[in-house]
């Protein structure tokens, strides 16, 4: 590898990593504050009566959302002072509605259902017209 790629890709990889803690657009701008809840340690942000924690440790196995989940909750009530109500997210962001005093985050919006499906068998015709059944639970 020449000077001039190393230097390019040794840039490029420090922006990618500056991003990592920057956190989910509604948060972009806001102070983070480090917090530690049952072993992860998360970056909390708040925006009105929303917050996001995102966790910056690995962790192997990887932890279950359930798990992450109530670490996150506990971790965002210690950084806002506010209760969290309900969360939603993944392993590395958690996003929570907050109870702040007697005012309440709007519940989150409801999103598309995910459906899993099995294609059972699959026949293709002579004109490659494809006929296949699915079985959904």
């Amino acid at each position: 590898m020449t000077r001039r790629a190393l230097t390019v890709f040794l840039s490029l990889t420090c922006i990618a990593l500056a991003a990592c803690n920057t956190g989910t657009p509604s948060y972009w701008g806001r102070d983070a504050v480090t917090v530690s809840s049952q072993g992860m340690t998360f970056l909390v942000r708040q925006n009105g009566l929303m917050a996001e924690a995102v966790r910056t440790n690995t962790m192997f196995p990887p932890p279950t959302l359930a798990t992450v989940s109530a670490a996150a909750m506990v971790a965002i009530e210690n950084a806002t002072g506010c209760m969290s109500i309900e969360t939603r997210g993944d392993p590395s962001v958690v996003e929570a509605r907050l109870k702040c005093g007697s005012v309440t985050a709007p519940k989150f919006p409801r999103g598309p259902t995910t459906i899993f499906c099995d294609a059972g068998e699959v026949t293709v015709d002579p004109v490659g017209a494809v006929d296949f059944h699915l079985r959904c639970g």
